[in-house]
């Protein structure tokens, strides 16, 4: 059977300050984000149709594409989540070409439709989330593009470099890090948030100097080991920074 998933896209960050989030992603990982996007669409929120405004930029990173959303309207999901759950990862967007198919998969799996609106720049396509904050931690958001014949893509492309340019994995805490013992940074985590994603995982060729990197920007390390592959790895707390840990791996 094909998988109806595959076309990942974007991960989605909620922030309070926008300003403040992109300074700090780049003097920590050097990422290069897009000019502020000032977002303003008509979209439909919990059944009401509203007019909402955030500000948005991008960045890509070893293939992954990043969206901080930073709300300014009073009625949004992204203003939902800041208010629940604070600065964090917000959606995975996924571009299908079956809307419908999707949507019966993720209904019948208890995902809920809490905003959708046109995507201004597709004739014909729209964008969807799906809530699965209770289950999952954040929500869905499923576009369009691919069904009426189009590929998503953002026109601005900046790209990461340096020591945090191997982006290598988003990990869930509920799902992918099930704490079984009771001290632990994923336990600590679960217990202060619930559901939400936890860390970014880069595989490093210098770990040291990622580490001395990221402890010069009060992210310290607070769990570390080694692989059974007798690689180096580490949790750095950015909790009170960026809302999750940077993992770090090395090559």
């Amino acid at each position: 059977m094909q998988n109806i998933f595959n076309h990942f896209d974007q991960v989605g960050i909620a922030v309070k300050d926008i300003e403040k989030t992109i300074t700090l992603m780049n003097n920590i990982f050097t990422w290069k984000f897009s000019e502020i996007i000032l977002f303003e669409p008509t979209a439909i929120y919990k059944e009401e149709e509203i007019a909402i405004k955030a500000k948005l930029a991008y960045c890509f990173v070893n293939g992954f594409k990043i969206e901080l959303i930073e709300p300014i309207s009073n009625k949004s999901i992204w203003q939902d989540y800041l208010a629940y759950k604070g600065d964090g990862f917000q959606h995975f967007m996924i571009d299908v070409d079956n809307f419908e198919e999707v949507k019966k998969i993720l209904e019948a799996n208890g995902g809920k439709i809490v905003q959708s609106g046109k995507a201004l720049k597709f004739k014909g396509a729209y964008w969807t989330h799906f809530d699965f904050i209770d289950t999952l931690g954040l929500c869905l958001e499923i576009i369009n593009c691919l069904e009426v014949g189009k590929r998503y893509l953002t026109e601005v492309s900046p790209k990461g470099n340096g020591l945090f340019e191997n982006l290598i994995k988003v990990g869930i805490s509920t799902e992918f890090c099930e704490p079984t013992t009771d001290k632990n940074t994923w336990q600590k985590y679960f217990n202060n948030t619930d559901k939400k994603i936890h860390y970014l995982l880069f595989e490093v060729d210098q770990f040291e100097l990622a580490k001395e990197k990221l402890e010069k920007n009060n992210i310290p390390i607070v769990q570390d080991g080694l692989s059974k592959e007798y690689k180096k790895w580490g949790y750095f707390d950015a909790t009170k920074l960026l809302g999750y840990y940077i993992a770090l791996l090395s090559r």
